[in-house]
């Protein structure tokens, strides 16, 4: 398994809505992507960063859903004038 990292940086007081944000709109659409495994928001209210981390099931569903999944990222840094401050990606090593 794969995961994608982006970090935003928000303002704090848009957490909540970043949240259901995350939940309505994002969730749903990475839903309808192949390979998409799961997806986990951290959120720091004292700093404003939001940190997802979305699950692919294969290196291969991982690189095909860079493009995809770019108006996702494109439609929350606007909506919330975030900063997308890096997008990573990662081998998942271990999942619990």
């Amino acid at each position: 398994m794969y995961a994608r990292v982006p970090t935003f940086k928000i303002s704090a007081e848009d957490i909540d809505a970043a949240v259901l944000h995350f939940e309505n709109v994002t969730v749903p659409e990475l839903r309808k992507l192949p390979g998409f495994k799961g997806a986990t928001l951290l959120v720091s209210r004292e700093t404003g960063i939001t940190r997802a981390i979305v699950s692919w099931d294969s290196r291969e569903t991982l690189d095909s859903s860079f493009e995809s999944t770019k108006g996702l990222r494109a439609q929350y840094t606007e909506k919330f004038g975030a900063e997308l401050a890096s997008i990573e990606e990662f081998e998942v090593a271990v999942q619990v």
